[in-house]
């Protein structure tokens, strides 16, 4: 028997106030953001030419200490700014259309600009970008009906400037990430990037790398099988925080499986290109670590798979975290900051320059003040977007009728009603403006008038999900 979904939630947790910046702000000072935007790109840089020579070359092992590659500036210049360098230039045309467009852009934007891109791409990329121009647009440019690589590694990536782009600000970077993604990637690919990308904004105020490790477990919907890979890192450091390679083995032994619930793609292959696995290396480096630069990246690396990508996101984070003029010496002097990345109109000086911009934007849109030496940020709490899996089997999405109307004291009222032969369990509302809330029914307060892009996502108890997208006007 179908079930339905009329049960009518108020959402208040995130009915947002009109005006400034509170007394509740988070202060950052201007040269503190600069610095820790661009302690995240160099970080990203360094440990994806380091681990480069090592990139699956270790399958269901990990790599002797005696066979880590030595580190040279001049291999980072050559490996950076060459034609395959996927971390480095993936980002660069969804920036591009944010700066272009504001921060009001959303797929047709970002379609535009990833689909008229000329870089070399992989996998889930690659399969993104070919549905784009044979017109399958997003969120079905990612879905695993028309992308078999739906839960490979791609978002979790290039979604470090994300982050970057919220300072202290996780909610409005999971709610940028988690609509992005949906461009390549699907469930546990599009999750690999909203803890990333909660893990950075997190990392500008953060007292610890465990708390900045917090935020993005937080940002991972429970139930989900990247929520439950976090968990297995937390609960096997605890119990070995001295021995990452005991943590490694139980990672080995449950997420390099030959089972599709471990992961998707190859599956009977120890080349292991998913999500899950790869960002639990990304949290292993973090965690046994220690906030040292060499050691998070040496351990990343180490853990083998995809060494480039998830030491470059460790180090990225952590380059957020202390900034680059933090990252020792002897790895960042040297770097080219005025050579183009590869296929694009960008260098390493303008991509920081423009991620620098958008967080002053996504800061001041949102409430903050960004003008003189200090900024202020209204706080914007981790809030894990829509429960979403791929089927082990096939399995209709749910039917769904979404509705908006004006509300009182200038709110806009939202509700859904749904229906699903495995019932509904999830109804996630990304609001157009970097919040977004829980629930059948919720009343959403704008800072400023204007019109507004909402999506909704509804979810069935096996995360097979629907969207709807509704125009409205505030104010």
């Amino acid at each position: 028997m179908r079930t339905r979904l009329t049960v009518l939630l108020l959402a208040s947790g995130l009915m947002l106030a009109l005006g400034p910046a509170s007394a509740g702000a988070v202060k950052l000072s201007k040269r503190e953001v600069r610095d820790k935007i661009a302690g995240g790109w160099v970080g990203a840089i360094i440990a994806g030419a380091w681990g480069r020579p090592t990139e699956f070359q270790y399958l269901g092992r990990t790599i002797p200490a005696h066979r880590v590659p030595g580190y040279r500036i001049a291999r980072v210049n050559r490996y950076t700014y060459r034609g395959d360098s996927d971390e480095t230039y993936v980002e660069i045309p969804f920036l591009d259309a944010l700066r272009r467009n504001g921060i009001g852009a959303g797929w047709p934007e970002w379609s535009t600009a990833f689909g008229a891109s000329r870089s070399k791409l992989f996998f889930a990329n690659e399969y993104g970008r070919n549905n784009i121009r044979a017109g399958v647009l997003p969120p079905a440019s990612g879905d695993p009906s028309h992308n078999p690589s739906a839960y490979d590694i791609d978002f979790q990536i290039e979604s470090d400037f994300i982050g970057m782009a919220a300072p202290a600000q996780p909610g409005a970077a999971i709610d940028l990430a988690w609509r992005m993604g949906h461009v390549m990637n699907h469930g546990d690919g599009v999750y690999g990037g909203v803890m990333v990308s909660a893990m950075h904004a997190t990392a500008f105020r953060a007292r610890s790398v465990r708390r900045i490790v917090e935020a993005g477990r937080r940002a991972v919907p429970e139930g989900t099988s990247y929520r439950a890979m976090i968990e297995d890192v937390l609960r096997w450091h605890r119990r070995h925080p001295r021995d990452w390679k005991a943590t490694w083995r139980r990672l080995e032994r449950r997420w390099n499986a030959h089972d599709p619930a471990a992961k998707r793609t190859l599956v009977e292959s120890e080349f292991n290109i998913d999500a899950k696995l790869n960002g639990a290396y990304i949290l292993l480096g973090l965690l046994y670590g220690h906030g040292d630069f060499e050691r998070t990246i040496r351990i990343s690396m180490r853990a083998g798979q995809d060494s480039e990508c998830n030491a470059g996101n460790a180090a990225s984070i952590l380059g957020t975290w202390i900034g680059r003029s933090n990252i020792p010496r002897r790895f960042r002097e040297g770097i080219a900051y005025g050579r183009d990345f590869p296929f694009t109109d960008y260098t390493l000086r303008q991509a920081i320059a423009a991620n620098r911009r958008l967080a002053a934007a996504v800061t001041r849109a949102r409430g903050g003040e960004t003008a003189g030496r200090r900024w202020r940020a209204v706080p914007s709490p981790v809030v894990a977007p829509a429960f979403e899996q791929w089927p082990l089997t096939v399995t209709d999405p749910p039917e769904v009728t979404a509705t908006a109307s004006p509300g009182p004291g200038g709110t806009v009222d939202f509700s859904v009603q749904a229906s699903d032969a495995d019932g509904v369990q999830d109804v996630w509302w990304s609001f157009g403006d970097l919040s977004g809330a829980h629930g059948s029914a919720v009343s959403h307060a704008y800072r400023a008038p204007g019109t507004y892009r909402v999506t909704v996502w509804v979810s069935d108890t096996l995360g097979r999900t629907a969207t709807r997208e509704l125009t409205v006007q505030a104010g």
